[in-house]
This record gives structure tokens, C-alpha cells and sequence, in this order.
């Protein structure tokens, strides 16, 4: 019923005489908690009870005699129909009406009805009981519970969450469907304590004792462990549970969930170990991390810098630290700290701050705001970083660009950078100064528009092998100057690679060696002709002489052509070396009149001159065409010279190898020749004998030479004797060399000349190389003075792999100290391989002796070798000291040795001094030491102590 149906009061007159036996219990009637009312046919209240009245929200009073449309708004029209059937005697019961009270607020209300036919004394219907009875929150109740069952269905269904429930005794009964999912199993094997098995092994025991302390005590369980998923895998899941009790507090059942928390454990041990990795960056690291308020005020320091600045934390806070800053820096660190705050930009800025050790340090420091939703500052955050190293780093460095600038600017060098593929980039301005192209004309490739002709190609495949290789560049040609003149300068630059090895760019530089190539092609030239003669010495002739024995060409002929001066030693004796040097130039000169074309006039030493005669055409040289030539030599040379208006006779003897056998070796002709020329000699001279295979004599006498060296050690017939060298500017003996001599039995004293080159070839240097440094280093380990001793290693003996070894067991064996051991090597020692040899020169200096490169200058390649290969001394060769001490050019020579020997730290040596204005113009050469007959012949070691004590006078030079 409605609040309008409903009232309070008792009306007894209203159905006075009806007999209802209702009205019989009014006392009841009223305290009824139900509402009930009695309605007459007219459908007008009769009576009305309290609890009526008070649904319907009025007095009981006011509602008898008044209809219940007028009462009831709302509901009479629901009503109506109902009590009509009542009126006609249907009992109706469960009718729900809904209604507002009367002058309610309109809130609808749900009301359950029921009507009952009233009748009189005599059975008549005569009006309507009606019993109503508010169920308007129990129907919202019942709402509320259909909602929150869906509600919890859905969220059953939707939820991560497996739910499950369990008797008391902790058996699982039943789990959510979303468990088999899940889980990959049935719900069935969930049951009981199944589910025990999909726990992982080293969470089950943790597990059971959580589960079963939770039974035994009935408080929540809340515990976490890991389970065996549909896929195999383990992951993190969390179970809770909860009893239900009963009414005397006993549990009836447990309810509890499985939340998969794997993202979460996964996320805290990520978050564990960042905080590690934080708290342990923050305790390593050096920066001093800091806080600041929007206002600048710093709130919180590390205490990392109370640690480093030896200040008190507090002293640091609020602007305390600014009385740290270094008085220059305060102002701009303000006005940096200040122009950050007005601006809220990130905060950068370096100066230097007082230290715990009282020194100012240079520190960097940056700072960034954190800003609330409104973009509002509400912490400033900033670390405090040492960059002093740095700030010195990068001030050192100006320094250094400085320094490297005007180095640059300074240096006769001109620097350059490629890129990786060889194409200038920069280059020094001083290539334009020089060159005359602008650097625009000079980049990429432009530069190679100023090589001199014949050096391009050179340059350009040394230039683009060494780019492409990756090799350094080392190359040196002639570069067109701006006046259009050339010069030498030498190209050099080496790579930059990172860290994978690739190249980045190409460092070089570009070196005037004008003067120095000039002095290398002087010395080239000495080197290959004679000074004395300027024809081709020796060495240059060795050289054609293999050229052309290795010419290509069947049929082809070559004469080699020995002429030796028949007594030249009688010119020499009486008019002197002067005159004799005079006749040898006289001599050259005829003999350059008379060679052919395209033969080669060499000058072998002393007055020997050899004459390798070739076809002018190409064609076989004859016996003919060589007696020819042979005659004519014979005939020039045999005329009179005239020596400062004196008159000397020589002739000449000539022997000549015909060579057409194509492997002949240039040491065969050579023997050839020199056996023709014995015989030349040994017929009366001033004549020319050809080579004929009966000639055989001096070959038996080399054999029996050879035969005899064989047992030369055992007979104890080889000797040594020494040889001083002698200081020059402070006189005294600085050296004694060994040289080896032989006491044969039948021919007496052999010159060396004669079986060293036979000892060479037969391979007996070894044996008789070794005798000679055991026997010269023990003989120096008794000498009572610190000298010394030098032995010559011939090229036989250099190659040999056991010389070092040999050389450290002769030391041993001594007892002498290594830095008296002093090896001289020549030249053609080192001819072969040049990087075996620095290797075994390397080896030996390891011993700690001293190296001496013996007759320097009598081949070109020797100023490598001084740059290759670590020589303590250069004896510069008797050739050279010959032509002193008027020879222009074998003053240019030795003065360039010696400088270069200055430069490399090399001291210089002059063999073959013999007379005291030799000496002389040795000394203001700046000549080291010297060695010759004008000190001393080679003597025994008995006659050394003499020798010594000679030299070491002031006047020993004179006195030699």
C-alpha cells in the first residue's frame, strides 16, 4: 500500500451494527505491525490502523469516510480492480503494488497487498479487509543481491584471479574453472592436496608450513610461491585465504584466491637490483650527487661531500657553499646558478671549489629541476663532478697546438693530412709559400701536377701502394718550386687507424733533402768511380760485368780485357806518388780514346784497369776485335809520358777472356783474365796474352793453397798480429786490430790478399774465422791495458748461423769484457739480405759488443746500411785517405762521412794513413782515428808493449 492508503485511528461508529467480528479486537487490531484497513463497498475507509496510517504518513484519524482514490493517488487505480473481485468474494493474496506516500517526496515504494472479503451478520459482503506490507527494501535488497551476484559471477569469470575454496581441514574442494585453464590440468587433480604437485621443489616445504600454520592457528593465509603453468613454465603467484566461521566461531569452510604476481616479483627484483646498482653508483661514482629547493637553497649534499671537501654537511646547505668557490669563479657561479632559477634551465656550469687538502680543484657542476603537474619546480637535482684533470688536459692541450702551430709555422717541413684514400684534405700554407699552388689547386690529387716528370709514375705507384696497403709512405722525388726549379724533398706519412683497425686519415710531411740528396749523389758517384782517375771503380765494373754476362742474346761475346802498368812501382820509387797519381790520370786518359763503344774502362786499383769490350752492335765480340783493342792498349800506354817536365816509360801488360759460354760467372772471367794476365807478365810484358784452358798453373798453385790452409791450424802455422788505431785528436792507441797471417813452410810469409779468398772459397773461413776471434780475445784478456781489439768477420763468416754463438763463447772462454770485442763486417757482408742481417747485427749487439762497418764507401747502398742497421764505427776506405791530401773530391767524401757520422752518432775511422799531411787534413776533417803505416805495421802481440808505450807519447804521430 501506499502512504495515502495508510493510517492510524479507530472509527467504531463508522460500521456500528455490521457485526464485524473484527472490530471485536481492536487492541489487537491496532498493534498489528502489519497496516490493515477495512474499505466498504463504496470503496471508502471504514477504519485504519496504526501501522497503516503511519505508511501512508498520516493521522488514522483523517482517513475514515474518504475514498481511496482521493487518499491514495497513484495506487487507487492499481488497487480498484483488486477490490472489486474482493467484493464479489475472491480472497485475493501476493499482490505487489508500487506508490508513493501521501505528500511524500515522491520516492516510490513496493507494498505487498492482500484483500479479503468482509461480510456481515448475515453473510453479506459488505466491504474489503486489506492487510499491506512495506517490502520496498527487501525488494531493494533483493535487487542489490541479484546485482551483486552477477556482479560477482562476472568478476569470477573476468578476474586474473583463480578463486578456490577449501573444507577445514584444508582439502581444496573446488577452484575456479580459470584454474584448469591456467594450470593446465583438471579441476579434479586440483582437489584434495593435488595441487601440491604443480609447486615448484624448492617453494613446496615453505608452502606446506604456511597452508598448515594457517589451519592450525585459522589466521588468513597470505603467501607466495611458484607454480607450474598450462605451458611448463613457473611463475610467481600469490594465495589468500580466509575462513568462514559458524556461529560458535568454528570454520566451516576457507575461501581464498591465486593471483599471478610474476610480473610483479620480477619487477622488485628488477627494482632491488637497480636500487643496488644506484646505492652502489652513488657510492662509487665520483660525482657528489645534491639537492636544491625552487629556490636554490641547497636541502641535501651526498656525504660523499662532506668526505672529498672536508666540510661539515650543514656548512653546505642553503648557499653555504658558495664560501667554497674560488674568489674568481664566486661572481660567474652566481650569476650561472641565479640566471638557472629565473629560467627553470637546466643548470651547467664549472669553477674551481676548495678541497679537504686546502687546494682549489676544478669541478663541474649540473643540475635539472622536477617539476610538479602544473609544470611547477619543486626539487632541483644535480651532481658536483672533479674535471680537473680535464680542465689541465685541455689547457696542456692549447698549449700543445700552440707549441704544434708554431713548430709548424717554424719548421722547413711541410705537414699534410689525407683522407683514407690518399686525397689531401689540408695542407700545410707553406706548400703555397714554396710550390706556388693555392690549396685549392693542391687538394686530392692536385699536388702531383708539380712532380717532375720522371719522378711521377714513381711517386704515384709508391703513393697509392702505400694507401692501399695501409703501409707507410716513404718516397722521395723532385717538386717543381715556384721559381719552375726542382728540388728533392722526401715524402713520408703514416696512418691513423681506430680502434678496428680502419684507417681514418694519413699524417705526412714533405722534406726539402735537396742539399742532402745532392751530397748522397756526390757520394753515390765516389762510390762507383775512382777518385783518382774518375773512371768506374772496381764495384761499378763488378757490377756491368754481370750485366753483361746476364745479357740476353744467343751468339753473344763478351772480352774482359786485365791491363796492369808494367813498372809503375820504378815511377812510383823515383818520382815519386805524386807523379805516379799524375800517370795514372794520363794513362786513363788514353784509355778512354781508345775503348769502343759501349765496352766499359774501369780502374780495379793501384795500376790495374780492366776493359769489359762489347760489340757496338749487339753482336759476338771476336778474338780478333778483342787483339785489336789489346794492341792498340799496348801501343798507347807504352808511350812516354810527361810528368812535370820529367819523362816516364811504362807498358802495359794485358790478359783477355773471351766469355761466350752463357754460364760463366763474372768470378770465372775474372780468373780468366787474371790468369792470361800472369802469363802476359811471365812472357816478357808490354804485351797481351788470351786465356787458354792449358793455362792452368795459378789454378794448381790455388789448390795447393787451399790444400795447405786445410792443415795450416793444426801446424800451428797461423798467426795474428796487430794493427793500432790511433786517436787523433787526443793521440794514444784507441784499438788494436787482428789480422791473420800464415807461415807457410815452403813459400814463407802468404799475403793475406792471396789465401783469405782461398780460404773463402774452399769454406776453411769458418774454421780458421773462429781460431782467430778465440785467439784475439784471449790474447786482449791479457793485455794489462784496457784496450780494444777488432776482427774483421768476412761475409762468409757473417752468414754463417752459428757466428753469434761462436762470438758469446769466445767471450766466455776468454773472460773479456764484450764491449772490448770489437767485429768489423764489410759491406758485401751485408749485400744479401738485408733483414737477416739486422737480425744477426741485432743478435750480436745483444752481446754487448761493438760493430765497425769496414771500407766504407766503396758501394752505394752503405748510407742505408748506416740507417738499417746499428754500427758503432766507420772505417772509411784506404781509397778515399789515397787521394789526400790534395784530392778535392776525397775531401768532399770524408768530410760527408764524417758528418754523417756525427749526425748518427757513428764514430769515423780512416784507414790506410800513411803520411803525416794525410793525418793532418784527417784532423780538420774531424776524423776520429786513423790507422796506417804511419803509425805502424801490423806486429805480433810480443812487440805490443812497445807499441804502446810509443803511441801513447804526445808526439807519437810525429814520431810514426
Amino acid at each position: 500500500m501506499t502512504e495515502q492508503l495508510l493510517g492510524s485511528g479507530w472509527n467504531e461508529g463508522a460500521i456500528e451494527g455490521t457485526g464485524w467480528p473484527l472490530l471485536k479486537l481492536a487492541a489487537l487490531y491496532d498493534v498489528l505491525p502489519i497496516g490493515l484497513c477495512l474499505i466498504d463497498r463504496d470503496l471508502r475507509f471504514v477504519s485504519i490502523n496504526s501501522r497503516m496510517a503511519e505508511m501512508a504518513g498520516g493521522p488514522a484519524a483523517a482517513y475514515p469516510g474518504r475514498g481511496a482514490g482521493g487518499i491514495m493517488p497513484g495506487l487507487a487505480a492499481q488497487l480498484e480492480p483488486y477490490l472489486r473481485r474482493a467484493l464479489q468474494g475472491e480472497q485475493l493474496s501476493g499482490l505487489e503494488l508500487q506508490g508513493a506516500r501521501l505528500g511524500g517526496s515522491g520516492t516510490r515504494q513496493v507494498f505487498l497487498v492482500s484483500l479479503e472479503p468482509a461480510r456481515g451478520g448475515d453473510g453479506e459482503i459488505v466491504g474489503v479487509l486489506c492487510s499491506a506490507l512495506d517490502i520496498t527494501e527487501r525488494k531493494r535488497a533483493e535487487a542489490a543481491l541479484r546485482e551483486s551476484e552477477d556482479h560477482y559471477r562476472h568478476a569470477v569469470e573476468l578476474s586474473p584471479h583463480i578463486s578456490w575454496t577449501a573444507e577445514p581441514d584444508g582439502a581444496i574442494v573446488e577452484v575456479s574453472p580459470r584454474g584448469a585453464l591456467v594450470l593446465g590440468v583438471t579441476l579434479g587433480s586440483l582437489a584434495g592436496r593435488g595441487w601440491r604437485d604443480l609447486v615448484f621443489p624448492e617453494d613446496r616445504p615453505g608452502t606446506e608450513a604456511s597452508w598448515a600454520a594457517a589451519l592450525r592457528s585459522g589466521a588468513p593465509l597470505d603467501m607466495e610461491f611458484r607454480i607450474r603453468q598450462a605451458d611448463g613454465a613457473y611463475r610467481w603467484v600469490r594465495s589468500r585465504a580466509a575462513p568462514r566461521r559458524d556461529e560458535q566461531g568454528r570454520i566451516i569452510r576457507w575461501y581464498g584466491t591465486l593471483e599471478d604476481v610474476h610480473e610483479r616479483r620480477q619487477a622488485e627484483a628488477a627494482l632491488r637490483e637497480s636500487e643496488d646498482h644506484y646505492r652502489h653508483t652513488v657510492e662509487l661514482s665520483p660525482h657528489i650527487p645534491w639537492t636544491a629547493a625552487p629556490d636554490g637553497a641547497i636541502v641535501e649534499v651526498s656525504p660523499r661531500g662532506a668526505l672529498v671537501l672536508g666540510v661539515p654537511l650543514g656548512s653546505l646547505a642553503g648557499r653555504g657553499w658558495l664560501d667554497l668557490v674560488h674568489p674568481a669563479d664566486r661572481t660567474g657561479a652566481e650569476a650561472s646558478w641565479a640566471a638557472a632559477l629565473r629560467g627553470g634551465d637546466p643548470l651547467d656550469m664549472e669553477f674551481r671549489i676548495l678541497q679537504a687538502d686546502r687546494n682549489f680543484r676544478w669541478v663541474r657542476s649540473r643540475a635539472a629541476p622536477r617539476r610538479d603537474e602544473q609544470g611547477r619546480i619543486i626539487r632541483w637535482y644535480g651532481t658536483l663532478e672533479d674535471v680537473h684533470e680535464r680542465r689541465q688536459a685541455e689547457a696542456a692541450l692549447r698549449e700543445s697546438e700552440a707549441n704544434y702551430r708554431c713548430t709548424v709555422e717554424l719548421s722547413p717541413q711541410i705537414p699534410w693530412i689525407a683522407d683514407p684514400a690518399g686525397q689531401i684534405v689540408s695542407i700545410s700554407p707553406r706548400w703555397s709559400e714554396i710550390i706556388g699552388m693555392t690549396q685549392a689547386e693542391t687538394m686530392g690529387m692536385g699536388w702531383h701536377v708539380a712532380i717532375h716528370p720522371e719522378d711521377a709514375a714513381r711517386m704515384e705507384n709508391s703513393w697509392f701502394r702505400a694507401m692501399n696497403s695501409g703501409t707507410p709512405l716513404d718516397v722521395e722525388s723532385r717538386i717543381r718550386l715556384r721559381d719552375g726549379s726542382y728540388r728533392w724533398f722526401r715524402s713520408r706519412a703514416a696512418p691513423q687507424r681506430d680502434e678496428r683497425g680502419r684507417i681514418l686519415r694519413w699524417y705526412g710531411t714533405d722534406e726539402d733533402i735537396h742539399e742532402h740528396k745532392l751530397a748522397e749523389q756526390q757520394v753515390s758517384y765516389m762510390a762507383y768511380h775512382d777518385p783518382l782517375t774518375d773512371l768506374p771503380n772496381r764495384r761499378l765494373f763488378h757490377r756491368q760485368l754481370e750485366q753483361a754476362l746476364a745479357a740476353p742474346g744467343s751468339g753473344r761475346q763478351v772480352a774482359l780485357h786485365f791491363i796492369d802498368l808494367d813498372q809503375f812501382k820504378g815511377v812510383n820509387d823515383t818520382l815519386g806518388h805524386m807523379a805516379g797519381d799524375a800517370l795514372l790520370r794520363q794513362a786513363a786518359g788514353r784509355l778512354r780514346d781508345c775503348i769502343p763503344a759501349g765496352s766499359l774502362l774501369a780502374r780495379l786499383g793501384g795500376d790495374e784497369f780492366a776493359i769489359i769490350q762489347a760489340d757496338p752492335e749487339g753482336g759476338p765480340c771476336g778474338a780478333e776485335d778483342a787483339a785489336c783493342l789489346a794492341r792498340r792498349v799496348v801501343e798507347v800506354l807504352g808511350e812516354d809520358y810527361q810528368i812535370d817536365q820529367q819523362q816516364a816509360v811504362v807498358g802495359a801488360s794485358i790478359g783477355i777472356a773471351l766469355i761466350s759460354h752463357p754460364g760463366t760467372t763474372p768470378e770465372e772471367a775474372i780468373r780468366n783474365a787474371d790468369i792470361a794476365l800472369y802469363r802476359a807478365k811471365a812472357d816478357g810484358r808490354a804485351t797481351f796474352r788470351f786465356f787458354e784452358p792449358a793455362l792452368d798453373e795459378q789454378i794448381r798453385r790455388d789448390q795447393a793453397l787451399r790444400s795447405g790452409l786445410r792443415t795450416a791450424l793444426e801446424r800451428e802455422e797461423l798467426d795474428l798480429h796487430f794493427q793500432p788505431l790511433v786517436g787523433i785528436s787526443q793521440p794514444g792507441v784507441t784499438c788494436l786490430e787482428a789480422l791473420l797471417r800464415w807461415r807457410h813452410p815452403l813459400r814463407g810469409m802468404v799475403p793475406p790478399s792471396e789465401f783469405i779468398p782461398a780460404a773463402e772459397e774452399s769454406g776453411l773461413i769458418t774454421r780458421i774465422g773462429a781460431w782467430a776471434l778465440r785467439t784475439a780475445c784471449h790474447e786482449a784478456a791479457r793485455w794489462p791495458w784496457p784496450i780494444p781489439v777488432a776482427v774483421n768477420l768476412s761475409p762468409m763468416q757473417f752468414r754463417n748461423p752459428g757466428l753469434v754463438q761462436m762470438v758469446a763463447n769466445a767471450l766466455a772462454e776468454s773472460g773479456l769484457a764484450p764491449e772490448r770485442l770489437e767485429l768489423e763486417i764489410t759491406e758485401s757482408a751485408l749485400l744479401q739480405d738485408d733483414q737477416a742481417s739486422l737480425s744477426i747485427l741485432r743478435e750480436l749487439g745483444g752481446l754487448g759488443v761493438r760493430l765497425a762497418l769496414d771500407d766504407f764507401g766503396t758501394g752505394f747502398s752503405s748510407l742505408g746500411y748506416l740507417l738499417r742497421f746499428p754500427f758503432h764505427k766507420i772505417k772509411i776506405d784506404r781509397s778515399f785517405v789515397a787521394g789526400l791530401p790534395e784530392g778535392r773530391e776525397s775531401k768532399a767524401v770524408i768530410r760527408a762521412v764524417v758528418s754523417m757520422g756525427r749526425s748518427l752518432g757513428i764514430a769515423v775511422t780512416a784507414e790506410g794513413v800513411e803520411t803525416a799531411e794525410q793525418l793532418a787534413v784527417l784532423r780538420l776533417l774531424g776524423c776520429d782515428d786513423a790507422q796506417g803505416y804511419l803509425f805502424s805495421c801490423p806486429l805480433p802481440a810480443a812487440s805490443l808493449a812497445s807499441l804502446i808505450g810509443r803511441l801513447h807519447r804526445p808526439d807519437s804521430a810525429g814520431a810514426a
